[in-house]
């Protein structure tokens, strides 16, 4: 019987773990992403006000 508590014990810390690092990759990546997306829009206005200029 404690062997199934512990077992259950071991899964729940398991997927806690699991679903922190998760949490992080996913946080990492989309940051990545949306700071890719602001740099390229960035340039891109820069681009365009430069062609509007000359």
């Amino acid at each position: 019987r404690s062997g199934r508590q512990a077992g259950r014990q071991a899964g729940r810390q398991a997927g806690r773990q699991a679903g922190r690092q998760a949490g992080k990759q996913a946080s990492k990546q989309a940051s990545k992403q949306a700071s890719k997306q602001a740099s390229k829009q960035v340039s891109s206005r820069q681009v365009v006000v430069g062609m509007t200029v000359g």
